[in-house]
């Protein structure tokens, strides 16, 4: 199956996912929309055009759930902003850099890292907080603002506490990034987590096996014993909540001199763009309106 990019609403393709692409639409825009995919030759088989069907329809429902879940989210400086939502080509969000891009343009310093993970157990917080979970916490769904502050992104595997666990694990026996759990809550998202840490601080992920039901940890060793703990209470879920988590990696910022003074600064939600809505109907003057999705 081939995707047949959307030119009517995006400039270019940013990146793709398993089942959505992330367009450019301008230096402060990007379009996520389902994959639309190129019309089969008529020879094809029935198998080919049903499997066709359904992964657009697979598409075009993990994007509607997305949806969902933003409608459910209130609005946070450490998630990243809904430009327009209701559209059907997809959502538009706000354009970041992608934090692995980031890190390769500037490899980041401790006291940078350290008050990344202030930023990310927060907008984990404020998602506990409404009994949701992200659920797919890993560094390639983090952005870097032009603050140099992390958004956390892609919500198309967010659900509510005691759904199940979309992660499966390795076919080499690793465990998946939410743990050994068949459930997903407060307690994945930390799991995952404490494994962003880790990969941030060693540069490699960590390798965690299951063999027989017995968790296999790799040895933690990143120059600070208080983060070390904090890793390791991550994957023994020994925090209650997020909240301690947070008062956790607090305590490891003052001890930090040049991250005493960030702060979380309130979020606000421009609810009106009359740029971007002059820019879509003039966009869909010239080129039309939404593609059929096969």
């Amino acid at each position: 199956m081939r995707v047949k990019h959307q030119k009517n609403f995006a400039v270019a393709p940013l990146g793709a996912g398993a089942s959505a692409i992330v367009y450019i639409v301008d230096d402060n825009i990007v379009l996520k929309a389902p994959k639309v995919f190129e019309q089969l030759p008529k020879e094809a088989s029935a198998f080919d055009k049903a499997d066709l069907q359904f992964t657009a329809l697979i598409s075009y429902e993990d994007l509607e759930h997305e949806r969902q879940i933003f409608q459910q989210l209130p609005a946070h400086d450490n998630i990243v902003k809904v430009v327009a939502l209701r559209h059907p080509e997809g959502i538009y969000l706000q354009r970041h850099e992608p934090l692995p891009a980031r890190i390769r343009r500037e490899p980041p310093s401790d006291s940078k890292k350290r008050g990344w993970y202030l930023d990310i157990v927060r907008a984990l917080k404020h998602m506990h907080d409404v009994s949701l979970v992200h659920a797919d916490v890993r560094i390639a769904n983090l952005l870097c603002n032009a603050d140099d502050r992390l958004i956390l992104c892609d919500f198309a595997l967010s659900d509510k506490f005691g759904a199940d666990n979309p992660a499966a694990d390795d076919l080499d026996g690793t465990l998946n990034i939410n743990g050994p759990f068949e459930i997903v809550s407060d307690v994945t998202d930390r799991f995952a987590l404490a494994s962003v840490i880790f990969e941030l601080e060693t540069g490699q992920k960590p390798t965690i096996t299951w063999p027989s039901g017995n968790i296999h940890l790799p040895q933690v060793r990143t120059g600070s014993e208080k983060l070390d703990t904090i890793i390791l209470r991550g994957w023994h879920s020994s925090y209650s909540s997020t909240g301690e988590m947070l008062k956790d990696i607090e305590i490891l910022q003052n001890h930090n001199n040049s991250i005493n003074s960030r702060k979380l600064i309130e979020c606000t939600v421009d609810k009106t763009n009359p740029r971007f809505a002059d820019w879509r109907s003039g966009r869909i003057q010239e080129f039309g309106g939404l593609p059929a999705p096969f």
